[in-house]
């Protein structure tokens, strides 16, 4: 309940910060999914010659992560350029996932991120806050994005949630849904 809290108070501050309305914000994540899991990353004898988790960034609106035994191991890609992210004692890491990039219209950006692995093992806890269904669209602007069903994507162009797929807006910034 408590990283719940954390979660709507920083997407509250965010909707301030994009003067919108509180509500809208809430009305997006406060009752859609969230998840929590423990990543636990095993000892690696030649952590030089192994790879981590692939480059990803997280489909959902924010995650809040722990890094448990305070090893470093997770990175960021700022400027091309793989950046750790030193771990802070009782402090958390929050990501923006791709579904607070789209409901922001990309002032806020879904970051690229990985983990790699070390001589030591390493723990990590993350709790994942996704949007409502149906609740995507907010007044910051007119949406910069469209659904559309999955079989009607390309693959090169499409960011998949479910058996749906979210593309940039047609040049007018229309809305497309096609149940």
């Amino acid at each position: 309940m408590e990283l719940k809290k954390l979660a709507m108070k920083l997407l509250s501050l965010m909707a301030k910060a994009l003067k919108m309305k509180d509500e809208e914000m809430r009305d997006v994540f406060e009752e859609g999914m969230q998840s929590m899991r423990m990543n636990y990353y095993p000892p690696c004898p030649q952590p030089d010659l192994a790879i981590g988790l692939s480059p990803h960034s997280d489909g959902t609106g924010l995650t809040i992560l722990l890094q448990g035994n305070e090893m470093e191991g997770l990175q960021i890609k700022k400027d091309g350029m793989w950046i750790p992210v030193t771990p802070l004692p009782g402090a958390f890491v929050v990501n923006i996932g791709d579904m607070l990039e789209i409901v922001t219209n990309g002032t806020y950006r879904s970051i690229e991120h990985r983990a790699t692995v070390n001589s030591e093992k390493r723990e990590a806890l993350h709790r994942h806050i996704s949007q409502r269904e149906s609740s995507m669209e907010t007044s910051v602007r007119p949406p910069a994005f469209s659904l559309l069903k999955l079989h009607h994507c390309s693959e090169e162009r499409v960011l998949q949630t479910s058996s749906e797929c979210i593309i940039p807006a047609n040049s007018a910034g229309s809305h497309i849904w096609m149940p």
